[in-house]
Parts: structure tokens; sequence; C-alpha cells
């Protein structure tokens, strides 16, 4: 009988303390508006001879929680891959970011998972001058560890370059992928 009882008390115990886990990891949807604070976009070109990556921080924008709604604008000038004429290439060659600077979301929030923070947006992608619309991100929301008010959006998704009428020269296609995995991290501020 006491062997039961000890047992019965080790099982209460820890799942008392799993509840408060989950507790603790679980996250409501903002209730106030929200501003992007800072970011850092990643993007990879994984071609048959070259693994490119780059990033870019300049990142602004917007949740409203009362329409659901999601305004990202990410200035493509700021991104570099850590070689001085490959950013050339990109900026002048691809990305023409002189006459397109800015990269653009705007979508609704599908879906929210408080348990997990697992997020669904569908929007429209502005890039280079074209939109592609029905555009998905799926992310996580969660909050920032030890800041009140602040949570953090991940999120991977690919983009392919040819939406965006992004053609890749034949003599590079080996070297340059068609498909662009991109990975962002994302500080938002709950505002007034």
């Amino acid at each position: 009988m006491f062997r039961f009882c000890l047992i019965l008390i080790c099982w209460c115990i820890v799942s008392e303390f799993s509840s408060a886990l989950a507790f603790e990891k679980a996250i409501s949807f903002p209730k106030r508006s929200a501003r992007i604070v800072s970011g850092n976009i990643r993007f990879t070109s994984i071609a048959q001879e070259e693994k490119i990556s780059g990033s870019g921080k300049l990142i602004t924008g917007k949740v409203d929680p009362k329409g659901k709604t999601l305004d990202i604008e990410i200035d493509l000038r700021d991104f570099k891959t850590g070689n001085r004429l490959r950013d050339l290439h990109l900026h002048d060659n691809y990305l023409e970011s002189e006459d397109f600077p800015y990269a653009k979301y705007r979508g609704k929030i599908l879906s929210f998972e408080e348990d997990s923070g697992k997020t669904k947006v569908i929007g429209t992608l502005s890039l280079h001058g074209k939109e592609k619309h029905d555009f998905l991100i799926e992310g996580t929301l969660s909050a920032d560890e030890g800041r009140e008010n602040f949570l953090r959006f991940s999120a991977s998704f690919p983009v392919r370059l040819s939406d965006f009428s992004i053609s890749i020269p034949s003599l590079l296609s080996l070297k340059l992928s068609e498909n662009i995995e991109v990975s962002t991290e994302i500080l938002l501020e709950e505002v007034e």
C-alpha cells in the first residue's frame, strides 16, 4: 500500500509539473496591435555547383489582431551575401533593387494554435514589380523570453524566382537555383 501511495504522489507531482510547463509554453494571440521592432531575413540558393546564402535586417511592419492582418516591408538594398561582386550582381542583375527597392507581404492570418504558436498566413507577396497572390507562410509565434509585450515570429518558405520575372541566365543555372529558401526571424512589440 505504501508503494502504491508513493507512486501515486510521484505521478501527481510529475503531472502537475508537466501541466505547468505546457501552460508556460502556451501563447495567446496579441490583443493589441504589434509592430516589427527588428528582424532577420535569410535566403539560400542551393544549386548543383554552388550554395549561396545572404541576409538582410531592414524590415518594418505590423500585425493588426482585430482585422487579423499582417503587413511587412523588407528593404532589399540591405541584402548581402558576404561577397561584394556577388552582391553587385544580386542587386543589379536579379533583384534590380534600385528600381524595386522593397519586397512587401500583405496577408490575412488564417489560423493560430495557442498551444504551439503555429500560425498560417495567406496573402500577396510583391517582389521585383510582380505580385504572387495566395502566398502561404507557415510559422511559429512565441513569447520573447524575459520581455513582456514582445513576441517572436519565425517562418521558412520557398520563393520561386520565375514567379516574379527574375530569370537566371542558362550559363548560371548550375550556380543559382530557381527556388530560393527564405527564413525569417521577426521581433514584434505590442503597442497601444
